[in-house]
């Protein structure tokens, strides 16, 4: 004798259906930040290091601090002047003068 089908209770298929979407969204932007994040790391963190040394003999030109070190390395890399090339271009579109 075969067993009736038991149906599930109308919360439950929508408790479902959201946890499947949310799962779904949650997965969307954990790839979309692994790719951001790979991209960042392929284009900045490389010249980190010489824009550090770059800025440590330049500060006294500026005028300003060493612990702004790492908010103009966020300025360099938000209008993407992370190039060694671009280093005298990113800091007079931050605002600052020799």
């Amino acid at each position: 004798m075969a067993r009736p089908k038991q149906n599930k209770a109308p919360e439950e298929v929508v408790r479902e259906a959201f946890e499947k979407e949310a799962f779904d969204a949650r997965k969307a932007r954990i790839a979309q930040a692994e790719k951001i994040k790979a991209e960042t790391r392929a284009d900045d963190i490389d010249y980190y290091p010489e824009f550090k040394s770059w800025w440590a003999a330049k500060k006294r030109e500026y005028k300003r601090p060493a612990e702004l070190l790492d908010v103009l390395w966020i300025h360099l890399k938000a209008t993407q002047k992370t190039s060694p090339q671009d280093w005298e271009e990113g800091l007079a579109h931050f605002g600052l003068k020799r």
